[in-house]
């Protein structure tokens, strides 16, 4: 368990200078050695508040790059994330709406319908192969967002691309 907490006190960049163990020597009572225990509790408070929000933007790229990684996974979720990356749900619920505007399924869907974009220009996949590749587990799921995000079916996409200019 201590090692555990000195792990994650590295991960926060605090510094907690430990009394010299004499100090535990000085104490007469319970609540002296609470005051000792007090006191660095109130260390560590005052730097992981005073700390740079450069680690935050770190959880940013982490949260953004996971996410990058894995969207094309139908079973991604906010709660895997979450497990997986060990951030809480409303770390990653505020990073991507503050990265994206959206969301965290309206990201993903997003991201799906960017990628299955791709997919379908380049025409060797079916729609069906094409909604199964980027995560989504029914084609005609696939079929409604992508109108509603694109104005059009993904067939009518793949007909427009193909008309020469």
């Amino acid at each position: 368990m201590e090692e555990n907490i000195s792990l994650r006190l590295e991960e926060l960049s605090v510094v907690v200078e430990r009394p010299p163990l004499h100090v535990f020597d000085l104490c007469t009572t319970l609540d002296e050695v609470y005051e000792v225990f007090v006191n660095d509790i109130r260390s560590i408070l005052i730097q992981i508040t005073d700390r740079p929000h450069e680690p935050e933007s770190n959880v940013s790229n982490i949260v953004l790059d996971y996410i990058e990684k894995n969207f094309c996974q139908n079973d991604i979720c906010q709660n895997k994330a979450s497990q997986e990356l060990s951030v809480s749900i409303s770390v990653i619920s505020r990073v991507v709406k503050e990265a994206t505007h959206r969301n965290f399924s309206e990201y993903i869907t997003y991201k799906r319908i960017q990628r299955s974009k791709e997919l379908l220009v380049k025409g060797n996949m079916s729609i069906n192969a094409v909604a199964e590749a980027v995560g989504f587990t029914y084609p005609y799921y696939f079929i409604r967002k992508f109108k509603e995000l694109e104005g059009v079916t993904p067939g009518q996409y793949v007909g427009a691309q193909n008309i020469p200019e």
